[in-house]
Parts: structure tokens; C-alpha cells; sequence
């Protein structure tokens, strides 16, 4: 006889051989069936979280890429208004007028392009010069803080003032005298779109101006309904 048992022999639990090789091998089938279902629910979740990082890589790229376009285009932007600005043009002009009584009695107006009123020594120093055909007019003083009404003295801040009102003709000085001054508001000072120039605008009077001619020594002149828009240099 072989040395196998035969197929129809009975088990301890009363089934047959042939059943229980059926029961085992319907086993090993399910348990295979659920290692594949295992590894595909595993597949589709590596899938998925792949999809999901790059979704969300792509929107940061969007958002880097859209942050480093706006940047670049601000900074051309700057870049062009700074190149295209900083020469300002002939036609930018500084107005200052004002009216006088006394000796000399009128009301005039100086127009110019030439920009020659500036701020210095960290915007300390202040000066105002508009000038044309022989006519000008100069205030200067030391101690400019911003928009504001200051007192023009020379023995206080080295206030001064000087009216011209042609080459030949009389001239007017602020006297270096205690007491005797001329009031300067400052409505507005703020930059321009052209570098170191800002715009400013105020107004003065000056109630007694004298000349520095000795033959003209005891007469005077009073400013009043002074005022001026002006292109200031920012030199320091």
C-alpha cells in the first residue's frame, strides 16, 4: 500500500479528508483576497495624498511665482519712476507775490524756473530766492522744523529778508534790529516725483523793511498778502 492516507478517510471532527483540503485551500484564498484588497486600499491612499501634495504645491507655486511677479513689477516700476524723474523739467516754475506800502506801493508777482530756494544742514537752513529780470525776493533763516508759522529775526535765528525790485531800482533789507521781524507761515512741504525737490507753499508779511541805500536810511516799506508756491531743493 502507499504511504498516503486515502482521501475518503475520516477525520477526528467527522469530516472527510477531501473537505477539510477544500476548507483550508477556501482560506488561503480569502486571506489572499484581503492581502490584495489590503495593498489597493493602501495604492489608492498613496495616490491620493499624491494628488493632494501637488494641488497644494501648485498653489504655493501660484502664489510665490504671482508675490515674485508683483514684486519685480513694483520694483521696475520704482526703478522707471526714479530714471524717469530725477531731472525735472524747464517748465517747473516757483511763484512768489506780494503787495507793499510806504515808499514803494504796488503789488507784484516773480515767476521762475530756476530752482533756487533750498533747504540745507539736515533742513535746517532755509532759503527762499525767486528771481527774474533784476526782481527778486530772498528769505532766509536757520531752524525750519516742518509746516508751521515762524518769526524771521536776525538777532534770534539770522532771520533776514531782501526785496529787490529791479537793477535799478531801490532795494529793501530786514533790519538787524531787536524787535523787528517778519512772520513766514508754512502752509505745506512734501516731495515731488522728481528727487530731492519738494513743493512748498505759504505765506508772509514783513511790517517794516528798510533800505541800505544810507541817502534812503529813514524810509521804509510794510509787505503784506505775501505769498508763494515754490520748488524746494533738499540739498542735506
Amino acid at each position: 500500500m502507499s504511504g498516503c492516507p486515502p482521501t475518503n478517510l475520516i477525520n477526528e471532527r467527522g469530516l472527510p479528508a477531501n473537505d477539510i483540503i477544500i476548507q483550508v485551500r477556501e482560506r488561503k484564498q480569502i486571506k489572499g483576497r484581503m492581502k490584495i484588497m489590503e495593498k489597493q486600499q493602501h495604492h489608492w491612499l498613496a495616490i491620493f495624498m499624491l494628488i493632494s501634495l501637488t494641488v497644494v504645491l501648485a498653489a504655493c507655486g501660484n502664489s510665490t511665482s504671482n508675490a515674485l511677479t508683483g514684486s519685480n513689477a513694483s520694483s521696475s516700476q520704482a526703478g522707471l519712476a526714479t530714471s524717469t524723474n530725477a531731472t525735472p523739467p524747464a517748465n517747473l516754475t516757483s511763484t512768489i507775490s506780494f503787495t507793499t506800502t510806504g515808499q514803494v506801493s504796488g503789488t507784484y508777482t516773480i515767476t521762475s524756473s530756476l530752482q533756487t530756494s533750498e533747504l540745507r544742514h539736515g533742513h535746517k537752513e532755509f532759503t527762499i530766492e525767486v528771481a527774474k529780470a533784476g526782481q527778486s525776493v530772498i528769505m532766509a533763516f536757520y531752524g525750519y522744523e516742518g509746516p508751521r508759522t515762524y518769526t524771521l529775526e536776525g538777532l534770534i535765528n539770522g532771520g533776514d529778508v531782501h526785496i529787490s525790485f529791479g537793477k535799478n531800482a531801490t532795494s529793501w533789507d530786514l533790519p538787524m534790529i531787536s524787535g523787528i521781524a517778519c512772520t513766514l507761515n508754512i502752509q505745506s512741504d512734501a516731495p515731488t516725483i522728481y528727487t530731492s525737490i519738494d513743493r512748498m507753499k505759504g505765506s508772509f508779511t514783513c511790517p517794516r523793511l528798510t533800505s541800505p541805500n544810507p541817502n534812503m536810511q529813514h524810509q521804509t516799506i510794510a509787505v503784506r498778502e505775501g505769498h508763494f508756491d515754490l520748488m524746494m531743493l533738499v540739498a542735506s
